[in-house]
């Protein structure tokens, strides 16, 4: 009886040990699933905070996408700066071009008149 007893309690303990086991189990679970979809809301964050910075960087098109005037000044003002440096950038590479030419010249002169 005494052994029954003792039996029934072990079996007992062991079901205690068993449930705080997965009750453990199940809290570890539940704050893994917490942490990912903090994780997950934090990414959506961010990147709800980059699609509006770059909308605002974008700029108001208007009323029915026709775009303001201070954007499309802004537009203009882009495009002649563009342009210019554009431009200058071709007079860099035409003066290049004669001064490359110009050495290409005195470098055949030195060959004709050293290395005959």
């Amino acid at each position: 009886m005494r052994f029954l007893k003792l039996v029934s309690l072990s079996r007992a303990a062991l079901l205690v040990i068993m449930l705080t086991t997965a009750a453990c189990g199940k809290k570890a679970q539940l704050e893994a699933e917490a942490s990912q979809m903090q994780q997950t809301a934090n990414e959506q964050t961010a990147l709800m905070k980059n699609l509006q910075a770059e909308s605002a960087a974008i700029g108001n098109l208007g009323h029915y996408n026709y775009p303001q005037q201070v954007h499309m000044d802004q537009l203009r003002a882009r495009i002649k700066t563009l342009r210019d440096e554009t431009k200058s950038l071709e007079e860099d590479k035409v003066k290049a071009q004669k001064d490359l030419d110009a050495l290409q010249a005195e470098l055949d002169a030195y060959r004709a008149r050293h290395l005959r």
